[in-house]
């Protein structure tokens, strides 16, 4: 108590009762000096601290980026298209409701009524059916017809004569067997698929004077 009287009695004879001052860093207030005694009260105020600039809080308003959506490219696979692979040749078939309409360099297969599409014919070229005439009974090749793939294995070949007058195919015995092949039955015996393409001597414009048959069963 000695030390606080000591002080602001100091105070008041240097500053000749100056009410306040101020000193570096702090303010000093003096109040209510009495004659039975002193009674202070000391506020101490960091000047530094109120001097200091306060600082700006910035609000930093962010962009939401926009991520644009992955799309993921599924591959869609393409339709399969009918084939047969026989004689080291894969070749396209394309069905049709007409023999009369020329299978160009692939197969065609007959379907229409009651026939149903166990016929395929094509022309006997190296691009088509040129080799069918090196293969033998027991000779198997594959068909893919509808999105299933078979084997077949062959179960017999014919040659017949072409009728040129009548424009049908027979065995020397004047039967017309155009109606048989392309239902793939032969000799009463109802075979899984039957192929025809041209043998003999050519006649001109994709013709011959033959007919080369295969009858196959079908073994899966």
């Amino acid at each position: 108590m000695k030390k606080h009287l000591f002080l602001i009695l100091s105070i008041f004879l240097t500053g000749v009762l100056t009410p306040a001052f101020s000193v570096a860093d702090q303010t000093t207030v003096i109040t209510d000096i009495a004659d039975a005694g002193v009674e202070t009260r000391v506020v101490e105020q960091l000047v530094e601290e109120a001097q200091k600039p306060k600082a700006t809080v910035v609000s930093e308003t962010k962009t939401p980026v926009t991520q644009a959506p992955v799309v993921k490219t599924v591959p869609v696979a393409a339709p399969v298209k009918d084939s047969i692979t026989i004689a080291g040749k894969t070749l396209s078939i394309t069905t049709v409701s007409d023999t009369t309409i020329d299978s160009g360099n692939h197969v065609n297969r007959y379907k229409k009524g009651n026939y149903d599409g166990r016929f395929l014919y094509g022309h006997n070229n190296a691009a088509v059916f040129g080799s069918l005439k090196s293969l033998g009974v027991g000779a198997t090749f594959k068909v893919g017809i509808d999105g299933a793939t078979h084997t077949y294995k062959i179960a017999k070949t014919v040659i017949f004569d072409k009728n040129v007058a009548k424009g049908t195919i027979e065995l020397g015995d004047g039967i017309n067997y155009m109606g048989q092949v392309a239902k793939a039955k032969f000799g009463g015996i109802q075979y899984d698929l039957s192929i025809m393409t041209c043998h003999g001597k050519s006649l001109g414009g994709g013709d011959a004077t033959q007919r080369l048959v295969i009858f196959a069963s079908r073994i899966d």
